[in-house]
């Protein structure tokens, strides 16, 4: 038998005897029959119910197993939300998180190749778009992340900030 609420299911051998665990336990019974907190990911719920295990995007509230609702991001490990820009979580309406592999970025909540690197670009990157790496703002070579020179100090001379002649 299986035991489901809106994002996940729990399989559950058969509920607790009458007279036991459920009409005295004021967290959740284990399929042995056992009380627990109910306040735990791994073993959640009330009034002497049996413990559901709630899914990487559900946290244990006094309700049960309950969504995370993460709406501009994604739901990290902890059940906590987070922006879902970083490599190390990426993702995207209220999904799990993902770590994207190396090498890869991650845009809008997904992780992918990126669009500008050493291999596709002779300039420099300034996020997926390659430049000429010739600018001041954008200088650079080679692929790599643009820099910008020290404005009055550094030009952009051969793909790279070079001191101007007479500066500090």
């Amino acid at each position: 038998m299986l035991v489901c609420s809106v994002m996940a299911c729990s399989p559950v051998a058969s509920a607790p005897d009458a007279g036991s665990c459920s009409d005295t336990c004021p967290g959740c019974c284990d399929l042995e029959g056992r009380c627990l907190a109910g306040n735990d990911e791994a073993a959640c719920g009330r009034g002497g119910g049996f413990c559901q295990v709630c899914s990487a995007s559900q946290r244990c509230d006094v309700f049960g197993c309950e969504p995370v609702f993460c709406p501009r991001g994604c739901v990290l490990p902890s059940r906590q939300c987070a922006s879902g820009t970083s490599v190390g979580a990426c993702g995207a309406e209220g999904r799990v998180c993902l770590a994207c592999q190396p090498g890869e970025v991650c845009v809008a909540g997904n992780c992918r190749l990126p669009a500008c690197g050493p291999s596709k670009c002779a300039g420099c990157c300034a996020g997926d778009v390659c430049r000429s790496g010739n600018l001041d703002d954008l200088c650079g070579q080679g692929g790599l992340l643009c820099t910008q020179c020290v404005q009055g100090v550094e030009r952009c001379a051969a793909q790279r900030c070079e001191v101007i002649d007479g500066g500090p």
